[in-house]
């Protein structure tokens, strides 16, 4: 007992001067001022609670569940807010339909049977659950815990998710959250769950470490689970992961709603030689460039990633089997394939309630041909667009209306090729 709390002094005190600044996205408004529950008593708060309690919640785009009310402690020693949001969407599916009618994924896409080329789907699926506590507020000594739960369990099945579960103390952020590879406040608005097919962002169970300096630079360090898909043949199996992900990136922002970062990951993924019953290793490395420019009534978003052996890492491929594949040459090893993703989002802001967004998006892997395997060469994916074209208004703070156009295709390396077109209308309340 008494070395396990000289540790936990002593991680104190190596981070006593770190401050914990979680940025949020330029579509979520800051300073609001909430209703408190003080005792039996109703009272209005200043914008100081809302922004403690919004810079613990994700900087996601779609995250509009912001707090509409809290209950503060006793002598302020916490804060707690639960926010609800109700999202229901409705889309209609021309071309080669998706069998989610949440998320657009143009990896998903499939020719789809005679009969089959139009598909009308209804879900409330994105709707969602967070409960938001911050212990010892604006203090050095502050501690913040979020979860949140939506209602997917997949495709077009309902059922309880957990998307976010993690705990923030002095720069530190443990649990379950997007990866500290993503640049959540990058990524532009769509109502499509999925966001662009080339982001580099999924949720992860995760260590990261994040300080801000007084000159606006930013850097964050991380280890993470390692998450892979890979196919094998007769000559190779996956086995488990000895040794973690690790994400860092450095930031400069010099306006509430501008900056640049640079990101990178690194990871060994080991797999299992057949043919000399040994387990190898293959080292993988990912690089990205992101950020917003405001400007005007303009906000700009991008987002350029490449790398070798990490094709998880963009959203498109995350599940595609394609982070190693089988070796064009010798039996029982493996390659790892190399990918880039990249978008551009362009966001013209009528008012602080009404906005619009264009935005194309591409991602591309490469690899060797290969023989055998339990997926064939011709059947991975080599390329896919997406492009979105969107409207969203937000008559008050409760309430958020929207409609999306979103096209997209899927390319193997057989050649063959299959596109989807959606549009989504969107209804959501937000408490």
């Amino acid at each position: 007992m008494k070395t396990t709390a000289l540790i936990l002094t002593s991680l104190v005190a190596l981070c006593a001067n770190a401050q914990e600044h979680t940025e949020v996205h330029p579509t979520t408004p800051t300073n609001q001022n909430l209703d408190v529950v003080l005792g039996d008593t109703l009272h209005k708060t200043t914008a100081n609670v809302y922004n403690t309690l919004v810079n613990n919640a994700p900087a996601a785009p779609n995250n509009q569940d912001l707090p509409k009310f809290s209950i503060i402690g006793k002598e302020n020693k916490f804060y707690l807010s639960v926010g609800a949001q109700f999202k229901s969407t409705i889309n209609y599916d021309w071309g080669n339909p998706l069998q989610s009618p949440s998320s657009f994924t143009p990896s998903a896409i499939t020719a789809e049977s005679k009969g089959n080329k139009s598909n009308l789907d209804f879900t409330v699926q994105r709707s969602r659950l967070s409960f938001n506590f911050i212990g010892l507020p604006d203090t050095d000594n502050q501690l913040g815990v979020y979860i949140a739960m939506i209602f997917n369990n997949g495709g077009n099945e309902y059922g309880v998710k957990i998307n976010h579960a993690y705990a923030k103390y002095h720069g530190f952020t443990i649990g379950y959250t997007s990866t500290l590879f993503s640049d959540q406040t990058a990524i532009p608005y769509t109502i499509d769950a999925q966001s662009p097919n080339s982001t580099a962002n999924f949720s992860n169970t995760v260590v990261n470490y994040e300080h801000r300096f007084p000159n606006n630079m930013k850097i964050g360090v991380g280890l993470e689970k390692n998450v892979n898909s890979i196919t094998t043949n007769n000559y190779t199996n996956k086995v488990s992961q000895r040794l973690p992900d690790m994400p860092l990136y450095i930031q400069y922002r010099w306006s509430k709603n501008s900056h640049i970062r640079l990101s990178s990951v690194i990871r060994n993924i080991s797999y299992r030689n057949i043919e000399t019953n040994s387990n190898n290793n293959i080292f993988g490395w990912g690089a990205k460039l992101s950020g917003i420019l405001e400007f005007d009534h303009f906000t700009l978003y991008y987002m350029g990633t490449c790398g070798k052996g990490v094709a998880s890492y963009i959203e498109d491929n995350l599940g595609q089997n394609i982070d190693l594949t089988p070796s064009a040459d010798k039996n029982g090893t493996m390659q790892a394939t190399k990918s880039w993703g990249a978008y551009g989002a362009l966001q013209y802001n009528f008012s602080k309630r009404l906005f619009s967004t264009l935005i194309y998006s591409h991602v591309r892997n490469s690899m060797d041909s290969y023989k055998s395997g339990n997926i064939s060469f011709g059947d991975q994916y080599k390329y896919g667009q997406y492009a979105v074209a969107n409207i969203i208004w937000s008559p008050n703070k409760y309430i958020q209306t929207g409609l999306e156009y979103l096209w997209g295709n899927r390319n193997n390396f057989d050649n063959t090729s299959h596109h989807n077109n959606r549009i989504m209308a969107m209804f959501s309340v937000s408490l």
